[in-house]
């Protein structure tokens, strides 16, 4: 019975060749986002879809990212006036 279930026909090489080839190229497009400052990223998406358009909880995820980096270097200048 198992041998009707795992029939393969040539389109599944092809069918493979297509994944591998849709895998490698988000690799690629994560490396390059991974690049990416999350205001370059915020840019990108406004530049795609419009200001203020879509990605709603991406860009939430991007703004505070945004802030938290803000906040990290806000305080890190306190400590280093202070210690002064």
């Amino acid at each position: 019975m198992s041998s009707l279930l795992s029939t393969s026909g040539p389109g599944d090489l092809q069918g493979k060749i297509a994944k591998d080839k849709r895998r490698h190229e988000a690799h690629l497009r994560d490396e390059e986002r991974k690049k990416r400052s999350p205001k370059e990223q915020l840019d990108i998406l406004d530049t795609k879809l419009g200001v203020g358009m879509g990605a709603k909880k991406e860009r939430t995820r991007l703004l505070r990212l945004m802030k938290e980096t803000a906040n990290a270097h806000g305080k890190k200048k306190g400590k280093e006036e202070k210690a002064e």
